[in-house]
């Protein structure tokens, strides 16, 4: 791909689909992430369950149309099965510091991306995240408006911040006894 503009990728947001519904708004629409750039410059690294660009802010641009995101094509058991991987994943990058964020931080950015990231480092201090986690989606962002796949989807979210939870958990009981 040839990256015009002098940017070396470019964030899309992704439009979530669970069942052949767009979850417009548990989906957290519009969350904007780098899909596309010059294979020369646009390097990732993992981070908990997913990947991080290594480039700059002002080194990423922003398409303008949507990214159909169907993250549960092969069933909700896949689903299931790939995000109990991805939980141990979270709790060991939280737990290994990669999650540490101060609120300061929040201020410091207007990035949609970064402010993101910052504001999930941040969630690793609350309490009762799952419920926390179920709250934001259905509730804060509207996944109610979404019916039955809102609902469907931001349990799915709190059974996962349950599993990372879990995993954080024992990790810190490895981590004490051996």
């Amino acid at each position: 791909m040839v990256c015009k503009g002098g940017k070396s990728g470019y964030r899309v947001p992704s439009r979530l689909m669970l069942m052949g519904q767009w979850l417009r708004h548990a989906g957290m629409y519009p969350a904007y992430q780098v899909r596309f750039g010059s294979r020369d410059r646009l390097r990732f690294h993992m981070v908990g369950h997913g990947q991080r660009e290594m480039l700059s802010p002002s080194d990423v641009g922003t398409l303008q149309g949507d990214l159909l995101h169907y993250n549960f094509s092969h069933g909700i058991s896949e689903w299931l099965i790939k995000h109990a991987r991805y939980a141990r994943h979270e709790a060991e990058s939280a737990l290994d510091g990669h999650a540490d964020q101060r609120f300061s931080d929040l201020l410091r950015t207007r990035d949609q991306v970064e402010r993101r990231r910052v504001l999930k480092g941040l969630s690793h201090s609350l309490p009762l995240r799952p419920l926390a986690r179920f709250a934001y989606v259905y509730f804060f962002r509207r996944g109610f408006l979404d019916g039955r796949a809102g609902l469907r989807y931001a349990l799915l979210l709190a059974v996962y911040q349950w599993a990372i939870d879990m995993n954080m958990l024992e990790i810190r009981q490895e981590r004490s006894t051996g």
